[in-house]
């Protein structure tokens, strides 16, 4: 008997979204309905030859958009249902991306953001005895390079690649040196001793080609810096799963997964958490990978869905709780109004002050 998903496309959003946020969602909406960006069916890593037995979850994202959410009856990779085709995806993250994700304009406060990730890296990187025999840096998908910003205090020779010119024009008043458009087309082979990818190798539409890309710009023995949302880290870090999924996400992974993902392409992994924080390795020769698939995933796609599902039922078992507070609290609020209301001082006088600020809201 299949799994039924745990979310039906009812087209609601589960996300609050300010009035900037609204539009761009409409304009989105508007862009896939025009065909300005065009969507089309996204496929499994492992080269799965039955995707009718693949496990639908979510018939939505988190925006309401109709944009499946797929676990692989394979091997449990989570993946969306529909992508937009390479040249859509280019213009998504250029136009449409950060208005609806993040805010229209790079802020102070994003820019603080990624500086503190940036610091948390290097603490990392030292931790591994690693940060003294890094000296060239480039990280894909920098936003505003805030996360480059530590690195090149510390004196270190700073790449960063990005689409939005918005968020890359904040970044070079801090003269770090950023650049608009694909990576591939500036970064010289062998040149890298750290390539940091900070939420994007979900974004990839072709994981396993841009990894390859990567791996030539990178010297021998030296490092991907690589972090992601993972599946088994919902719970902690969004409560609610329907929050984690999200259109922009091609795949979505897991810390097992992963460490197959990268030991495929023959990396030494020096450091693998569920967060998902890994730092890899490059071996002298990359070996060609075409789909990414061992028989120890076999027992993951079940174990997602129970995963996924045990988290909503946890989170709807929460909030229920909140919603009983509230309605007994607000019972109890308009009961004291009433007993004011008809001048019984002296009950009101004997009510501590605290619990009277707390009964009248």
């Amino acid at each position: 008997m299949p799994l039924k998903p745990l979310y039906n496309n009812d087209g609601a959003q589960a996300i609050r979204l300010d009035s900037g946020q609204q539009r761009a969602l409409w304009a989105l909406k508007e862009a896939i309905r025009t065909k300005k960006l065009i969507l089309e069916k996204n496929k499994c890593l492992c080269g799965n030859q039955d995707p009718c037995s693949d496990i639908v979850v979510s018939e939505k994202d988190r925006y309401g958009l109709a944009i499946s959410q797929i676990i692989c009856s394979k091997c449990g990779l989570v993946r969306s249902g529909l992508v937009f085709s390479n040249q859509s995806n280019e213009l998504f993250y250029k136009d449409y991306y950060r208005n609806l994700y993040t805010t229209h304009q790079p802020t102070e406060i994003f820019f603080k953001d990624q500086v503190t990730h940036g610091e948390k890296f290097i603490s990392l990187l030292k931790k591994k005895n690693i940060f003294a025999e890094i000296q060239n840096i480039a990280e894909i998908g920098c936003g505003a390079g805030g996360i480059l910003f530590p690195f090149y205090k510390a004196g270190k020779n700073v790449q960063g690649f990005d689409f939005n010119t918005k968020y890359l024009n904040y970044g070079k008043k801090f003269e770090i040196s950023l650049f608009e458009g694909d990576y591939n087309s500036f970064l010289r082979e062998n040149s890298c001793d750290l390539i940091i990818l900070s939420h994007v190798l979900e974004h990839f539409l072709d994981p396993i080609a841009e990894i390859t890309k990567i791996l030539t710009k990178i010297k021998p023995n030296k490092y991907l810096l690589i972090e992601i949302p993972g599946i088994y880290n919902i719970r902690e870090a969004y409560k609610n799963p329907i929050l984690y999924f999200q259109n922009a996400h091609v795949y979505n992974f897991f810390g097992n997964y992963l460490k197959i993902f990268f030991t495929s392409f023959g990396m030494k992994i020096i450091e693998a958490n569920e967060q998902c924080v890994f730092i890899c390795q490059k071996t002298t020769v990359a070996p060609k990978v075409n789909f990414i698939f061992n028989e120890s995933l076999s027992s993951e796609p079940i174990k997602i869905f129970n995963y996924i599902r045990e988290t909503k039922q946890e989170y709807n078992s929460f909030k229920n709780r909140i919603i009983r507070f509230n309605q007994k609290h607000q019972i109890v609020q308009h009961l004291y109004q009433i007993v004011c209301m008809f001048g019984w001082k002296k009950i009101r006088n004997i009510v501590p002050i605290k619990i009277r600020n707390f009964f009248q809201g």
